[in-house]
């Protein structure tokens, strides 16, 4: 992916504290992914199982070049890290609601 890719998130279920379900799609590079986040009570914070399923559409130039990049620069993990940063916002949000 690009430097200023837009990847669009959707919470499409959220039961707090312990479930969220999160969809994500990029027009650019035809990829679309559907998580789903199980969270439980573990010590002063918490365990998060992240269940998912991505969707790399086949037909274009981008798709080889888009799954070599993100293997070799690193970017699952770094997705990862601001998915979890998201939750994490998220549920924080939802702590302070009334």
């Amino acid at each position: 992916m690009r430097r200023g890719e837009i990847i669009t998130v959707r919470t499409t279920a959220f039961e707090p504290p312990d479930h969220m379900v999160r969809e994500m799609s990029s027009g650019s590079v035809n990829m679309t992914s559907l998580w789903e986040y199980a969270l439980a009570p573990a010590g002063e914070g918490c365990r998060v199982t992240l269940s998912g399923v991505t969707d790399i559409e086949t037909g274009t130039f981008h798709t080889p070049i888009f799954r070599v990049m993100m293997v070799l620069g690193g970017s699952v993990k770094q997705g990862l890290d601001i998915q979890l940063d998201m939750v994490a916002s998220t549920l924080e949000t939802e702590a302070h609601r009334p």
